[in-house]
Order: structure tokens, then C-alpha cells, then sequence
């Protein structure tokens, strides 16, 4: 039984009728992907959140203040706290919601004719998930352009609603999901913990962001502060 991913592809690899796909270049193709897709999001997700921290710092203060209440300020934050921090996730999937929401989607091809919710999609179409639609719809998530963490709190537990899929849908959801909102979730937990963001005096960071095959923030200044722990 493969273990992963790099199992599968090593056994193809060794076995006599492999196709052209399974060689050493695409080996090597696939590794660089799969660590440019993983990075990628995870730095520009990272981008959108300290960004609406120095444009919103009764956010950051509320985090920290859920941070120390909670596991308090000697020890690090870990991945096993997050039921204690409902908040600090929310800021975590209200930032993946800005990157992604501001994201063009990776092409798919119908492999078949169908149908979905009325339209008929023939066989080789180009499918392309629109992320825009999804996540930046006033419906689902009313003043969409705002970065709000609360949006995902009910009764102050997590609660994410269903339209809610930066991640992808089915078979090719990405891989990287869970592993992406842990970095997420560690890296601004403990940068908030002992950290606050500051904007430079009359330099507000612009949140128009810059468009791209993935969205980013617009290059900004800021100061970053220690905290001092009594």
C-alpha cells in the first residue's frame, strides 16, 4: 500500500509499461509544483493578513488578547490549541478568503458531456472554478471586501459557512488544505503573541490588491513592535 503521493509515482516509475508521464523530469516536475503551490499560498495568505492588521488593529489586539487569555505568553502556540482560539482561525480563514477570493482558478476539463445546475457543459470544455464569485459575493459574505474575522463566529465558536472553498471541490481539492491552514494558523498566532503591526504615520498600506496568475498585496511599510510581557 503507497504511502503518498511520491509512493505511487515511484512504483509507476519502476513498472515496465509506464507511459511517458512517469519519468524523471516530470518526477522532478511534479516536486516543484507541488512545493511552489504549497508556498505560494501559504506566503501570500500570510501577505493579506498583516496587512488588515495594520489596517485594523482591533483585530490584532483582540487575537492577542484571545492568545494570552488562553494559552498565555510563556509557551508557543501550537496547531492543538486552535479550539482554544477560534478567533485567531478566523483571521486565518478570512485571509485565505482575500487571497483566494482575488485568485483566477486552475483550468479543468469536462471528460464527458453533462450537466450542472441547468446548464449543459459539453465534452472538452474548459471548466475554470470562479473563486471571485464564490468568495467575494455579498451574499454569502455580506460586505465582502471587508476583512472580518467575526463573519465566521457564532456564539463565539467557529462556525464556517458552507460557501466557504478556497480549497478547491472533489477529486482535485487541493492536497495541501490542512497543511496550509497549520502554517497559517502557528506562523500568525505566534507573530501576534509577541508582535504587534503599526502603520507609518499618514502611510496606510493600500488593500487593492495586485492581480496576477495568484493575487497579492500591494508592497507596504510598517513598523512591527514587541510586545512586552509583564
Amino acid at each position: 500500500m503507497p504511502r503518498d503521493l511520491m509512493d505511487s509515482y515511484l512504483r509507476e516509475f519502476d513498472n515496465p509499461k509506464k507511459g511517458e508521464f512517469f519519468s524523471e523530469e516530470q518526477l522532478l516536475a511534479v516536486c516543484l509544483d507541488m512545493f511552489l503551490a504549497g508556498s505560494e499560498t501559504t506566503n501570500k495568505s500570510l501577505g493579506f493578513a498583516f496587512l488588515h492588521m495594520v489596517r485594523n488593529p482591533e483585530i490584532q489586539e483582540k487575537a492577542f488578547a484571545e492568545i494570552k487569555e488562553m494559552i498565555g505568553v510563556d509557551r508557543l502556540p501550537e496547531w492543538g490549541d486552535r479550539a482554544k482560539l477560534p478567533y485567531c482561525e478566523s483571521i486565518v480563514l478570512e485571509a485565505v478568503r482575500m487571497f483566494m477570493g482575488n485568485t483566477f482558478g486552475i483550468p479543468h476539463r469536462a471528460l464527458r458531456d453533462t450537466r450542472l445546475s441547468g446548464f449543459t457543459i459539453p465534452k472538452d470544455t474548459m471548466v475554470i472554478a470562479c473563486f471571485r464569485g464564490m468568495l467575494m459575493n455579498s451574499h454569502d459574505f455580506p460586505n465582502p471586501s471587508k476583512f472580518d474575522p467575526e463573519r465566521y463566529l457564532m456564539d463565539g465558536k467557529l462556525k464556517i459557512p458552507e460557501a466557504y472553498n478556497p480549497f478547491g471541490f472533489g477529486r482535485h481539492r487541493c492536497m495541501g488544505d490542512i497543511l496550509g491552514r497549520q502554517n497559517l494558523f502557528v506562523f500568525i498566532t505566534t507573530v501576534l503573541q509577541h508582535f504587534r503591526f503599526l502603520p507609518l504615520q499618514g502611510e496606510m498600506p493600500d488593500d487593492e490588491p495586485l492581480d496576477g496568475a495568484t493575487a497579492a498585496v500591494k508592497p507596504f511599510k510598517a513598523y512591527i513592535v514587541p510586545r512586552h510581557h509583564d
